[in-house]
């Protein structure tokens, strides 16, 4: 298998390594008030913020999603690591570099990417596509659909670079294919869901144990920014 597609397989696994779960009927509004307050935290108090990845971690626990968590942790320590690996650089040039700052760097940028993966991971799809439609009802379709084509044409870029590969066809190929792949698979989605445009009636569907979980991370996060 090659680089790319084991990027591919392994970004899939990091955002759709889970179908439907429990985890995912919180409050779109409370995960994205998570992130804000995490931002804010991350800023003033990286290493304090680090309850807060704590927190998320044990709520992917608590849903048996923590494999979720690690590929995401993964994948956000390669950009935070060049991240902290860049600053130490520049103050070192600068005669200013400590292990202090390389953590700094790399605990803001990690745990505030994985408050964005938080956030896509457990977005309530019921609940955006209701908010979505109070504003469109045309355009409330749009959420399910972009969620289902995303994780889809991610699976088929798998298959059809690992077939590629056998076959020793060229990479300019491979990309054309998935390209023309991926715009069929959203106009037969679209196709699918074109009658139901107008009639399409979302309602919001909430788990309680969700929703204490998330206001339970929120209000640590405020906690932090005021402590």
């Amino acid at each position: 298998m090659s680089i790319i597609a084991r990027f591919i397989k392994f970004l899939s696994n990091a955002l759709f390594l889970y179908g439907f779960s429990e985890a995912r009927l919180g409050s779109t509004a409370l995960l994205t008030a998570i992130v804000l307050a995490t931002a804010i935290a991350v800023s003033s108090k990286p290493f304090q913020s680090l309850v807060i990845t704590v927190l998320i971690f044990l709520y992917y626990l608590f849903f048996s999603m923590q494999k979720l968590f690690i590929y995401s942790a993964l994948l956000t320590s390669i950009p935070s690591l060049w991240m902290a690996i860049s600053n130490t650089l520049v103050l070192y040039l600068m005669g200013k570099t400590n292990i202090e700052s390389f953590l700094e760097v790399f605990i803001r940028a990690e745990v505030f990417s994985l408050s964005m993966f938080y956030l896509f991971h457990c977005i309530n799809i019921a609940e955006t596509s209701y908010l979505v439609h109070k504003i469109s009802r045309t355009a409330s379709p749009v959420i399910p659909l972009l969620w289902r084509s995303i994780s889809q044409i991610l699976k088929e870029a798998q298959e059809i670079i690992y077939v590629h590969r056998l076959k020793n066809e060229k990479p300019w190929k491979t990309l054309s294919i998935l390209f023309v792949r991926g715009d069929e698979m959203v106009e037969m989605f679209s196709e699918g869901i074109y009658l139901k445009r107008y009639s399409f009636c979302p309602r919001p569907i909430y788990s309680t144990k969700a929703l204490l979980f998330q206001l339970l991370i929120l209000l640590t996060s405020i906690s932090l920014i005021y402590l």
